[in-house]
């Protein structure tokens, strides 16, 4: 079934209205760089409407506490490009009682840095097993090889989703310089799954994983071996931290749930100069309503409002208005109480 409604933006009713935002957050500032980066990445937090309240590891020479981190739905932990006594480490490479205690109590945590492996195993290759924090809670049984250090001195060019990701709408991560120094790859043990590889094919650490996402039966966390804010510019990071937040948004909500990527949608063209075309396959008849929205998660229009769909293939057309502008924007579809983003490149 096919419609072909014109895309108007909607300011008067929806006007940045922000989607997500439902959760509380803890983001901590556990490095001592001197550029920002953790500033940074809490302002494109809070541009995707998520208002996490900041806790600064290192001037509190200590890193929360678990009965602190128990008020928070998601923890996110950013390391930066520090790799010298990390609090995640409790500054003596050794486990950190209190993190493992959030965790063990069905906490929900997105550790991000570069580093954070350097400053307790040193360089790789390292192994893991059961006892050990990366192999218990991050899900890692080995880190293999580091970009820069084991690539011949090239560094990583780009960070690819893998295709079998559980956040769906992850995008391509190229960097503020021409590669990425000292981003990890690392193997998984069985139930952890790839997030984000290293490419492009020719490079030689290429298809190494730097991402993993993690659900042991009590915790669920999502490792970026590699510093986010490092990407080429602020609305490359939005547009990723959108739907990784939005993820946690669907695994911490009781009313609402994010469709992993098994569910069958598709965007084309992609990139698309005029028109944007929409394949969901539902597996039984649904509601489904159609919003578009800016790498910020702010409804710029409701594309479609609550409609019954029979299962099966449906196809949506919308030409896009002339007056939005060319740039990265998501597709939020909504089917009964779940979500799912699919992104697409505006160019005229």
């Amino acid at each position: 079934m096919k419609t072909r409604p014109t895309l108007f933006l909607l300011f008067v009713a929806m006007n940045f209205t922000n989607l997500f935002g439902q959760i509380s957050v803890l983001f901590v500032d556990d490095s001592t760089d001197e550029f920002g980066n953790a500033e940074y990445f809490h302002a494109g937090l809070s541009s995707v409407g998520y208002d996490a309240t900041y806790y600064n590891a290192v001037d509190s020479a200590a890193g929360p506490s678990d009965l602190y981190m128990n008020n928070f739905d998601l923890v996110v932990w950013h390391t930066s490009s520090d790799g010298a006594e990390l609090l995640l480490w409790n500054g003596i490479e050794e486990d950190n009682a209190s993190l493992k205690s959030y965790l063990n109590g069905g906490g929900n945590l997105w550790l991000v840095g570069n580093d954070f492996f350097f400053d307790r195993y040193g360089l790789a290759p390292v192994a893991f097993s059961a006892g050990d924090f990366a192999y218990d809670y991050l899900g890692v049984a080995s880190f293999d090889v580091e970009s820069f250090n084991d690539d011949g001195e090239l560094g990583v060019p780009t960070m690819l989703p893998d295709t079998d990701a559980v956040i769906p709408g992850l995008n391509d991560l190229t960097w503020q310089f021409s590669t990425l120094w000292y981003a990890d790859g690392v193997s998984l043990i069985n139930d952890a799954t790839p997030v984000y590889r290293m490419g492009n094919a020719d490079y030689v650490l290429a298809d190494s994983i730097s991402a993993a996402y993690y659900d042991n039966g009590i915790s669920r966390v999502l490792t970026y071996f590699f510093d986010i804010t490092l990407v080429a510019d602020f609305e490359m990071l939005t547009a990723n931290l959108l739907p990784v937040m939005s993820f946690f948004e669907g695994v911490i909500s009781d009313n609402e749930n994010v469709l992993q990527s098994s569910l069958n949608a598709n965007i084309f063209p992609n990139p698309t100069s005029s028109e944007l075309n929409l394949e969901v396959a539902l597996e039984s008849a649904s509601e489904i309503s159609i919003y578009l929205l800016n790498v910020y998660g702010q409804a710029l229009a409701e594309l479609m409002p609550v409609r019954q769909r029979e299962a099966g293939k449906n196809t949506f057309q919308f030409n896009l208005d002339p007056t939005v502008a060319n740039g990265y924007y998501f597709v939020k579809i909504k089917v009964d109480n779940k979500v799912v983003l699919k992104p697409f490149v505006l160019q005229k």
